[in-house]
């Protein structure tokens, strides 16, 4: 009987109808204006890295870093300096981003694109370190630090969230890392 109500009335006409299709516009809106903020977001911070790196170059060129480097030469380093250490999930291999259809491989691209940014700002504050350039030296000892600081952080927060959400002192926290302590975790956090 239902049916043969919604048949009688256009689809133009049919006020759930028209309700849902608003709301579905509503909702893909919402979500395309969520992602513009994300991309302008995200974009300023990877400006503001590039002009950090730019002004590091010149500062290193004047200390004696490639003197004969160009403007343009110095601002091609900075721009894959801040790529191979700035997530950019166009990176992400097409095999892992075709792990996005699977059930359980939604996120994948994230974890990708940390053990890539990883390696490199690593490899990257190792080649400044020991550039030989006093001003380079300093930006990869910054580089190791904020990478090394960061990671920590993530570490305590991690165990501090986890506690807060399960609602578990440090007493507990420490009595069910013992429970779960095997040989090789020994001493490492089980979170």
């Amino acid at each position: 009987r239902l049916e043969a109500i919604s048949e009688s009335y256009p689809l133009a006409d049919n006020p759930a109808r028209v309700l849902a299709g608003k709301g579905i516009k509503l909702g893909r809106k919402a979500n395309q204006k969520a992602e513009q903020i994300y991309m302008a977001w995200d974009d300023f911070f990877k400006m503001n890295a590039f002009q950090t790196e730019l002004t590091t170059l010149q500062k290193a060129q004047k200390a004696g870093y490639r003197p004969n480097a160009s403007l343009k030469d110095l601002e091609v380093e900075a721009a894959e300096k801040v790529k191979s250490t700035f997530q950019n999930y166009d990176r992400v291999p097409k095999a892992l981003r075709a792990l996005r259809g699977l059930p359980t491989g939604n996120f994948v691209s994230f974890p990708a694109e940390v053990i890539r940014t990883s390696g490199n700002i690593l490899r990257e504050a190792a080649k400044e370190i020991t550039s030989g350039n006093s001003v380079l030296r300093q930006r990869g000892l910054q580089r190791l630090a904020g990478f090394s600081l960061t990671n920590m952080a993530w570490g305590v927060a991690g165990t501090s969230g986890y506690n807060v959400l399960l609602g578990m002192t440090e007493e507990e926290n420490k009595a069910l890392q013992t429970l779960a302590e095997k040989s090789y975790g020994k001493n490492h956090n089980k979170v």
